[in-house]
């Protein structure tokens, strides 16, 4: 059983459908400052090597971040069938 319950707020379709449109500026918004972050995660991973030319180190995530990505990517693909 939950402790708390949801405050539902009367909305029309209209208003709702706007919220849901909305949101899809908010996740582009969200990729554009993430391929900036990306951009420079790259460079400060080739001065990190440059400087530490026998370093096994993993400086950003990558698996982990392609992982989240390919999921992203499967979510807005619906028309696809799962692999």
């Amino acid at each position: 059983m939950y402790r708390f319950k949801l405050k539902e707020q009367p909305q029309s379709e209209k208003a709702f459908q706007q919220e849901r449109l909305r949101a899809f500026d908010e996740v582009s918004d969200k990729m554009a400052r993430l391929k900036v972050l990306i951009d420079d995660a790259r460079v400060d991973t080739e001065k990190f090597y440059k400087e530490n030319p026998t370093s096994f180190s993993v400086v950003y995530s990558t698996d982990l971040a392609v992982d989240y990505i390919e999921d992203v990517i499967k979510m807005f693909n619906q028309d696809q069938e799962e692999e």
